[in-house]
C-alpha cells in the first residue's frame, strides 16, 4: 500500500508518521547492537592475541631468584629481627653520616664487609655522584623589635 492509497486524516496521512519514527528506532537500535557487538569482539581478539604473562622463572635467573628470596626471608622472616638489628649496628658503629662524608665512605665499606663475610653474598658498589655538603658563612638580622 502506497501513502497516496491511505486517506487523509486532518490533512494528514495516519499511522504513517509512526510507522517511519518506528522503524528510525528499530534501524537506530539494530545499528546501536551492532557497534555494541563490534566493539566486544574488537575487544575479545585484542585480549586473545595478548600475549601470555611471563612467570618469575622468565624474568630473572633462578640464583638471583633464590638470592633475593634469601635476603626477604633473612630480613622479613616472621619474628626476624635482623633488619632492625643490622640498622642499630650500623647507627652505633659509625654515628652520622652525612653526603659526601668521610663517615659515609666508611660506613659503607663497613656494610659491605659485613654482608660478605657474616652472609656470604656478594656486594657490588656502584659509583654514584654525591655532592658535598659544605657550610657556608652565616649570618641572623634581628628585624623585630625594629629600632628607633
Amino acid at each position: 500500500m502506497r501513502s497516496e492509497d491511505i486517506p487523509l486524516v486532518d490533512g494528514h496521512v495516519p499511522f504513517v508518521g509512526k510507522q517511519r519514527s518506528f522503524r528510525c528506532r528499530l534501524l537506530l537500535v539494530g545499528s546501536g547492537v551492532l557497534l555494541v557487538l563490534g566493539i566486544f569482539i574488537v575487544v575479545l581478539v585484542f585480549v586473545l592475541s595478548a600475549p601470555p604473562r611471563p612467570s618469575e622463572s622468565d624474568l630473572v635467573s633462578p640464583g638471583t631468584l633464590q638470592g633475593v628470596q634469601r635476603v626477604v626471608s633473612l630480613t622479613m622472616g616472621q619474628n626476624s629481627t635482623a633488619l632492625y638489628d643490622r640498622i642499630a649496628w650500623l647507627c652505633d658503629t659509625y654515628g652520622p653520616r652525612f653526603s659526601g662524608s668521610q663517615a659515609l665512605e666508611d660506613a659503607i665499606s663497613g656494610l659491605r664487609d659485613k654482608i660478605q663475610t657474616e652472609d656470604g653474598m656478594q656486594v657490588l658498589e656502584e659509583p654514584v655522584s654525591v655532592p658535598k655538603w659544605v657550610r657556608g658563612d652565616e649570618y641572623a638580622k634581628m628585624l623585630q623589635p625594629r629600632v628607633k
